[in-house]
Parts: C-alpha cells; sequence; structure tokens
C-alpha cells in the first residue's frame, strides 16, 4: 500500500494543463497557509518587539538566498540542463553534481562569513534596536542563514523533478514549508518564544527538501559531490543568471533599507510594514505574477520568431488584464483597508492601534498595484527580447527612489504639521502612535510606480511602434467602474454598520461581504452598460469553463 502510495506521489504528469493547474492549486494552498501562519504570529504576539527582531532578522539570510540561491531556479538551471542531457545522461549528471557542489561550498562559505559579522551586519539591518535585541537579531539571524543552502538545494532538486514532469511533490513542498513553520508557532513558540518560530522555519526547509526526495529517487537521480566540477558550465551558469542575480539583490537591499528605517520608529514598525507587505502581497501574485508568467513562454516564442508586432499583441492583453483586475483591487481594498486587517490579524495581541497602522501602511502600499503587476509584465517582456540588463538599470533607479522619497518624507513629516495631520487624517490614523511609519509606505509605492517607468519606457525604445495610450480604454473605463463600486461599497458599510456587530470575526467578515456584495454589483453593472471588453472576455472563459482552456505552466516562487 505505501508503495503503491509513492508510485502514485512521485508519477510523471505528462500534460501541462494538468500540471498548471496542480501548481495552481498547491499554491493556492500554501498562501492560505501564509495567511494562518501570519494570524498565529500576529495573535501571539502582536505588532511588538518580539515581531521587530523576528522580521528583522530575515533581512540577510533572505539577500543570501535571493542571489545566490536564485542561481538554481528552473528558468535559469533548466536550459542549461536541457542542452547536456540532450547530449548524454554522463554530461547531465556531471553537470547537476557540479552545480550542487560549487553551490553548497560556495554559499556555505559565504553563510560561515556573514555569521561571523553579524554582530557589525545586525547594526545596519537594524540601527534603532537595544543592544538587547541586537543581540537577539545576531542569534536568530545565524541560525536562519541555515534556510538559503537548505531551500537553494530544495531549488534544484525542484528544478530536476520539473525535466521529468514528477509535479506533485515539487509542488507541494511550499506547503510543506509553512507547515513546518506553523509547526514551530504551536509547539516551539510557548516555551521558545521567537526562538521556537525560526527552529520552526528550519524544520520547514527540511521539510522542503525532503517532501521531493520520493520523486527524486524514483527518478534514479542523486545529488552528490564531486571533484570533477564542470567549471565551463558552473561559468555558462552564473553567466546567464547574473542579470536575474543582481536585479534581485537590488530589490532585497531595497527591503533591507526599509525595514532599517522602520527599525528607528516606535516599537511594533517593522511587525506592521511587513503585515502590509504580506497583505499586498497575496492580490499582486494572483493578477501580475500570474499574467506576467502566462505570458512568457509566448514573449520568448514571439521574439524567437522574429514577429515584434504579435508580441506586442501578447504584451498589450496582459496589460489591458492586468490594469482591469488591479484598479478595483485597489479601490475596494482602500475603502475596506481595515475590515481585512481586522478578518487577517486582529485577535489575541494584535491590538486595535496594531488593526489601524497596519491598515494604513497596506492602503499605501496597495495604491501601486497596478504598477508592480505591470513592472513584472515588462521584466519579462525584456528579458524575452534579451535586454536582460534593463530590469537590473530599472531596479537601481527604483533605490534611488526608494532613498530619496523616504528621506524627504521623513523630512517633511517633522517639519510639516499640515503633512503629517493630513496624511493621519486621510487614513484614520490621527492620535496614535507610531503613524511615521507610513512613510515606509509611501516611498514603497513611489519605487515601484518609478520602476514601471522606467521599465515602459525602454519597451517603447525597444519596439518603435509601441503606443503609449494603447490602454486608455481599459484604464478609463475599470477606474470609473471602480470609483463607483468603491463608492458604493462605502454607502453599504455605513448602512449596515448599525444593524452588525463589529466586535466579533463574524460581524466584521458579514460587514465587509456585505459592502463587497453592493459594490461588486454596482462594479459589474457599470462595466457592462460600458461594454467592456475585459469583462465580456472574462464572462466568455467562465461560460466555456476556463479548466478546459490551456494554460501556461510558470515557476513556482517562494514568497
Amino acid at each position: 500500500m505505501v508503495s503503491r502510495l509513492i508510485q502514485k506521489l512521485t508519477q510523471e504528469t505528462y500534460s501541462m494543463h494538468k500540471a498548471a493547474l496542480l501548481i495552481a492549486a498547491l499554491s493556492l494552498a500554501s498562501q492560505i497557509l501564509a495567511v494562518v501562519r501570519d494570524k498565529l504570529l500576529a495573535h501571539i504576539f502582536g505588532a511588538g518587539e518580539a515581531l521587530d527582531v523576528y522580521y528583522a532578522a530575515f533581512r540577510i539570510p533572505d539577500f543570501l538566498y535571493a542571489t545566490l540561491g536564485s542561481v538554481l531556479a528552473a528558468i535559469v538551471f533548466l536550459p542549461l540542463f536541457t542542452e547536456r542531457k540532450e547530449e548524454s545522461k554522463e554530461k547531465a549528471d556531471l553537470f547537476t553534481n557540479s552545480v550542487f557542489t560549487f553551490f553548497v561550498f560556495t554559499t556555505s562559505i559565504v553563510a560561515l562569513t556573514i555569521a561571523f559579522f553579524m554582530p557589525y551586519l545586525a547594526k545596519v539591518v537594524a540601527p534603532g534596536f537595544s543592544a538587547e535585541k541586537i543581540s537577539e537579531l545576531v542569534f536568530i539571524s545565524r541560525v536562519l542563514l541555515l534556510s538559503p543552502i537548505l531551500l537553494g538545494i530544495s531549488n534544484l532538486i525542484g528544478s530536476l523533478l520539473q525535466s521529468t514532469k514528477k509535479m506533485l511533490l515539487y509542488a507541494f513542498a511550499p506547503v510543506a514549508y509553512n507547515v513546518g513553520i506553523i509547526c514551530g508557532i504551536i509547539f516551539l513558540s510557548p516555551s521558545l518564544g521567537v526562538k521556537g518560530i525560526v527552529y520552526g522555519v528550519i524544520f520547514g526547509a527540511c521539510l522542503h527538501i525532503v517532501i521531493q526526495l520520493p520523486a527524486l529517487w524514483m527518478g534514479s537521480m542523486r545529488l552528490t559531490f564531486t571533484r570533477s566540477i564542470d567549471w565551463f558550465g558552473i561559468r555558462e551558469l552564473i553567466h546567464t543568471a547574473f542579470p536575474r542575480i543582481a536585479t534581485l539583490g537590488l530589490i532585497q537591499i531595497s527591503q533591507l533599507y526599509l525595514v532599517s528605517i522602520a527599525t528607528t520608529l516606535a516599537i511594533g514598525s517593522v511587525s506592521v510594514f511587513t503585515f502590509a507587505f504580506n497583505i499586498q502581497t497575496v492580490p499582486l501574485s494572483l493578477i501580475g505574477v500570474s499574467y506576467s508568467v502566462a505570458a512568457f513562454p509566448v514573449l520568448v516564442q514571439m521574439y524567437q520568431k522574429k514577429d515584434i508586432h504579435a508580441l506586442w499583441g501578447n504584451v498589450i492583453s496582459a496589460m489591458r488584464h492586468i490594469i482591469f483586475w488591479s484598479i478595483p483591487v485597489v479601490c475596494f481594498a482602500v475603502v475596506l483597508r481595515a475590515h481585512i486587517v481586522r478578518v487577517l490579524y486582529g485577535s489575541g495581541e494584535f491590538t486595535w492601534t496594531d488593526t489601524r497602522l497596519t491598515a494604513a501602511v497596506f492602503a499605501l502600499m496597495i495604491i501601486s498595484l497596478a504598477a508592480q503587476g505591470l513592472s513584472l509584465l515588462f521584466m519579462r517582456t525584456l528579458y524575452a527580447m534579451k535586454y536582460s540588463y534593463m530590469p537590473l538599470i530599472g531596479q537601481l533607479a527604483s533605490l534611488l527612489t526608494t532613498l530619496l522619497v523616504s528621506y524627504f518624507g521623513f523630512w517633511l513629516w517633522n517639519t510639516s504639521q499640515i503633512f503629517r495631520f493630513f496624511l493621519e487624517a486621510l487614513f484614520r490614523v490621527e492620535g496614535i502612535p507610531g503613524t511615521s511609519i507610513m512613510i515606509v509606505g509611501i516611498a514603497y509605492a513611489l519605487s515601484s510606480i518609478i520602476l514601471t517607468m522606467f521599465l515602459w519606457v525602454t519597451i517603447h525604445k525597444a519596439i518603435p511602434f509601441a503606443k503609449s495610450l494603447v490602454c486608455r480604454r481599459v484604464f478609463i473605463q475599470s477606474l470609473g467602474a471602480s470609483l463607483v463600486g468603491a463608492t458604493v461599497c462605502y454607502g453599504a458599510l455605513v448602512y449596515f454598520s448599525p444593524l452588525v456587530s463589529l466586535d466579533t470575526f463574524l460581524g466584521v467578515s458579514t460587514h465587509a461581504l456585505l459592502g463587497m456584495l453592493f459594490g461588486g454589483v454596482a462594479w459589474f453593472g457599470i462595466l457592462y452598460i460600458l461594454g467592456s471588453i475585459e469583462l465580456r472576455e472574462f464572462v466568455h472563459a467562465l461560460k466555456k469553463r476556463f479548466w478546459n482552456t490551456d494554460i501556461v505552466q510558470g515557476e513556482l516562487q517562494e514568497l
């Protein structure tokens, strides 16, 4: 019976459609577990010192994983592996084991070096922390340095499984990772505090590997250390991955800078920023990531055929839908921001003040949702057209924007009471401490918008016949309908507030659902009257049962 179960879990998935649905379903499961994870953290610890240290401690390990670990991602590794596999199994095995040996050795040396200098690096990551909190951050960061090595190895295994179409356990790995963290929260944090969660992270990273091993072994593949390094293959891999490594590295530096600023603000600011970031990541994944990943293989194919007009047509199609869905999400999220945060995190040690601050930062960050989604599409467009270094330059511009906006934003906050009172009144956070964290949310949003503008200008230079106002119609229709829908939603919230108890989870959820229902009907009605092409395409897809259409399998991402 056990043998049959293993065979079922490790069988090959030949249908791209089936594989895509499998990955999508388990990715959704992983996101749901991530929400459960964050809710447990908020309930037990609240937005306070403990979680500030915990989240800040991730910054350097995350940087290491984003740079060195990204070399083993399927988008980089698989093309080179496939080339060698077509020549012979021996060359493919040598390349794989060379990459495995090189990665483990290099990452371990870098991790040990970082661990040695961590007391000094911690002061850069968290300049506002006390000596006691710095000491705790150093310990946690040192333990977390194991995770880039473990997750990097798991990435390599996942890339190999994708090459053999053994998708089930590969897609289940992120679920196992979050299960490990949740186990640490439930079973270890009551006695060990935040350190128990950290051990749960390492346990989750181990599960990320272990869950995939049966499929690897059933495919007669092994990862072993070797002395016969394929140095040519290593150089080719690094050369291919360098633009991606540098771009991801700059993204992590920008995140590190924003967190370092948050450590100098009120207690709980790092937690508030991280919770807000995690919430806005969900619609970004569902909209921006989905359309950009689905478009990428087609864009590569069109560019290889030198059919730039078809390539541009696919870019426009993806742009229309990203804009169409992002704008209503932004409008409704701004209106329902407090409801969303209260439903997700509002219990236990997570106070009403924490809710109001997180909701304000979330609203500021979600404003750039369309820009973030479009930037993902534009990056992949430039990668498809071999402009690999332009996203890197764009990230440099984005990082510079983050620095400038945060500097002048805090200067204006401290020198202009009108500016400060306007922001606090606009997001209804007047009279509570720690509102300066909103500047971090503004810096994040504006840097995302600047990145998108830079990439858009670059695409215009690469595609001379591209038109700037090509999505004007969908923008105007979506914005108009969304503003009407959000206004109706707000009116419904006001009308039903005396009739619904807002002191319970059920009451808050019901209140939000009623607002969304009335606002959603108004949004749909306006778009129907305007004859929205995107709405008609969406309804047509539902009628045709979207699961019977071709779906492009994308790269599984760790968030």
